[in-house]
């Protein structure tokens, strides 16, 4: 690994770490350990260095460049140290943040299932603009409908952040499997183009949104228009995807990718799943 990747990996652990503590979950001893190594050799690589003074003492002048020489060689070889050590506590490190990310997904998980839960309970009843409600119950309802939001958002950033430690592909806050599996494709083929066109428009709908989502001060009405998406779909499974979930899902979605082509490709075919998978498919 250069010093580059090495760097970018580093990093993409410290984000994890920051991302499950902005949730307050716990993180085990290994990685707290972990983390605070490489803060400390950080630190001792950024020391001054430490040499004595030359003597103005004729008799002590041998001894104080004795000593300076002992000094400068002990900085020198804490330095060889240092860096033979960055590559061992980095490794340390990854392996150890990597180790913890299953059951910071399942906590993730958790959370999601509440906030969407939340989110499901007022987004078509609850104002999304701030003079849309003129009574207490309304009031109430628009700001369940921006925690909910607010909560949606955060989780779902914090997914790509874990995603990206464990160098998932699609791990992209405008991809929607990171939140939501597609149906299998169906077995007839005059269903898959019927059943298609809402599950790519909610996928087309998400990859255009911006990056950053609707946290923050986005208005109500953009969260409200993305999850909203997901809970007026119909076929889908809602739910944060966990360590292995996401490649599940995307194999799903390239099914449904190579059905629907071969559906328009060929311009209909007899209603036969054999024929379908064995002749479209393969």
């Amino acid at each position: 690994m250069t010093d580059m990747q090495l760097a970018i990996e580093t990093r993409r652990a410290v984000d994890a770490l920051a991302a499950v503590n902005v949730r307050g979950y716990d993180v085990p001893d290994a990685v707290t350990q972990a983390h605070a190594c490489e803060r400390q050799l950080e630190a001792l690589a950024l020391e001054p260095t430490k040499i004595g003074a030359i003597s103005t003492d004729p008799a002590k002048l041998k001894a104080s460049l004795t000593k300076m020489a002992a000094d400068a060689r002990a900085q020198m070889d804490l330095q060889t140290a240092i860096e033979k050590a960055r590559d061992v506590l980095a490794g340390r490190t990854l392996a150890a943040t990597r180790a913890a990310v299953p059951g910071w997904l399942n906590a993730l998980q958790t959370d999601f299932a509440h906030a969407w839960k939340d989110f499901r309970g007022v987004w078509l009843s609850a104002p999304s603009e701030l003079n849309g409600f003129s009574t207490d119950e309304q009031a109430a309802e628009h700001a369940q409908l921006l925690r909910s939001i607010a909560q949606l958002d955060q989780i779902l950033s914090i997914r790509v952040v874990l995603g990206n430690l464990l160098h998932e592909p699609d791990a992209d806050s405008r991809n929607v499997l990171l939140a939501a599996a597609l149906p299998t494709v169906p077995a007839r083929t005059d269903s898959v183009e019927a059943q298609w066109t809402p599950l790519g428009q909610l996928i087309d709908s998400w990859q255009g949104g911006h990056v950053l989502l609707t946290t923050g001060t986005r208005p109500a009405a953009t969260g409200v228009e993305k999850w909203g998406a997901l809970a007026s779909t119909d076929g889908l499974t809602i739910g944060l995807a966990d360590v292995t979930g996401l490649e599940q899902r995307t194999h799903v979605r390239d099914a449904w990718s190579t059905a629907i082509s071969a559906v328009r490709h060929l311009g209909g075919m007899p209603a036969s799943p054999d024929h379908l998978w064995r002749e479209l498919i393969g």
